[in-house]
């Protein structure tokens, strides 16, 4: 699975409705569990949709836009 890096244009597919195009925003960091000393990063990105909504999607719906 590929990383992805702010600004990066990506394809999700969203359950069984079409794919959509947002631009990642951010990694997503969280406390993993209640002992961790800091947030850790997630395997979750936030993702800005063409209507101004964000959304966070795992990385395995991810799919980068060709150049």
């Amino acid at each position: 699975m590929e990383n992805f890096k702010t600004g990066d244009l990506v394809r999700f597919v969203d359950g069984g409705t079409e794919s959509r195009i947002g631009l990642v925003i951010s990694r997503v960091y969280s406390l993993l569990h209640y002992t961790s000393p800091e947030p850790e990063e997630t395997d979750l990105y936030e993702i800005l949709l063409s209507n101004g909504s964000k959304v966070s999607i795992h990385k395995m719906y991810l799919v980068r836009v060709s150049e």
